[in-house]
């Protein structure tokens, strides 16, 4: 069985080097800061970042890893700018602040952009704050609003700073450290969410709902009332609940999960596939019983048994059938050694699996194994020659036959 405390051991030991090594990052940034104090180059380069974070995302393994070291990359690249900003503020050239105190700011007459479309929330607090003598339009990216004030085009940009149900909107606040740009007024918004669908929908004909992040977070309440008494209970079966924050851009809370489980008579099971076993072992405490849980990722199948878990649905198994049920099965026999065992024999394998988006890798396998399951269709893509050849490799290192 895994020691625990050795675990803890390894974690605190890298996390010592990866803070000697922020560090150290931190200390060449300072120096390119410096370089950009005296040449007057810009903080920030956009296609540089661009192309640092595809970079990193191809050099990290399986779909999970990818998306997480672009995540921390990007917290850690938001950092530095942030470093260079203040020494920039510090030591750069000074201009001259033309700044005078008003008694109030000048509301008509102006023109102003918001990001979003006619009808959207910037739009309505627009509309609150200003007078009707305005010149106004709209663009599609937070950035593109800052880029409009900051060459002149419009005088106001109108931008969400922060809601009292999901948080701040941390992308703003990134941004006002990029431009020289200041909040000069504030509008507070009611927001009332509505459900779009077509003229002949019916609320039991719902099967799914689209939104961003914020607004599924904000519907939160209304959402769960609604999958417990129309999805499930029109369907009548089993349901299994999915959570793929790497795919959905929202992970499902655990007492969001707990509620379902107790309250909607047919969800009887989780597919966990965020990757984050402090997230499975909170969904379990908090449903205490009342859902089986299953493990959606193939590296952590044991992990997931062992905290209840019941099984795994899986992407492995269709190339190794008789290896996964193995792992659970040795497990669920009480042979932990053997489980785990097999389960770290097949992570090379995993992650091969897991290289590109599913079912692009899957497919490849199943094509190399001469079960010729066909082409992909689009806007999924053949899967790359050089992510193939490791596939096949790490297939035959397991004992997979191939065609």
């Amino acid at each position: 069985m895994t020691d625990l405390q050795e675990c803890r051991r390894k974690i605190d030991e890298i996390d010592n080097q990866m803070v000697e090594l922020f560090e150290k990052r931190m200390k060449v940034c300072e120096e390119v800061a410096e370089y950009k104090i005296h040449t007057g180059k810009k903080v920030l380069d956009p296609e540089r970042e661009h192309a640092k974070l595809e970079e990193i995302r191809k050099k990290a393994h399986g779909e999970f890893n990818e998306l997480g070291a672009q995540e921390l990359f990007q917290q850690i690249m938001a950092i530095s700018r942030k470093r260079q900003y203040q020494l920039l503020t510090e030591y750069g050239p000074k201009e001259e602040e033309d700044f005078q105190m008003v008694e109030q700011l000048p509301r008509n007459n102006v023109t102003v952009v918001f990001q979003g479309v006619e009808g959207a929330y910037s739009y309505g607090a627009m509309r609150a704050y200003f007078q009707e003598d305005i010149e106004s339009y709209h663009v599609k990216l937070f950035r593109d609003a800052m880029e409009e004030v900051a060459a002149g085009r419009a005088d106001y940009a109108v931008l969400p700073i922060e809601n009292s149900t999901a948080g701040i909107v941390a992308d703003i606040y990134d941004l006002l450290t990029e431009y020289n740009l200041f909040i000069v007024g504030e509008q507070i918004l009611k927001v009332e969410h509505v459900l779009l669908g077509l003229p002949e929908a019916e609320l039991s004909d719902i099967a799914g709902v689209y939104s961003h992040p914020q607004g599924l977070a904000q519907c939160k309440e209304y959402l769960e009332e609604h999958f417990e008494t129309t999805i499930t209970d029109e369907a009548k079966v089993p349901a299994i609940l999915y959570n793929v924050p790497s795919r959905t851009g929202c992970s499902l809370a655990a007492s969001t999960v707990a509620y379902l489980a107790k309250n909607a008579e047919y969800v009887t099971a989780i597919k966990e596939a965020s990757g984050d076993i402090s997230h499975a072992a909170d969904i379990m405490h908090a449903c205490d019983g009342a859902i089986d849980l299953y493990s959606g990722n193939d590296d952590q199948i044991v992990p997931i048994l062992s905290l209840g878990g019941k099984g795994v649905i899986s992407v492995l198994s269709n190339v190794a059938p008789k290896e996964t049920h193995d792992i659970v099965a040795l497990f669920m026999e009480g042979k932990v050694k053997e489980s785990c065992e097999l389960q770290l024999k097949a992570l090379p394998l995993v992650h091969a699996l897991f290289s590109e988006v599913n079912p692009i890798p899957v497919k490849a396998a199943l094509n190399l194994m001469g079960k010729e399951v066909g082409p992909l269709r689009l806007p999924l893509t053949e899967m790359e020659a050089a992510h193939q050849a490791v596939l096949a490799e790490e297939m035959r290192k397991f004992g997979i036959k191939l065609a």
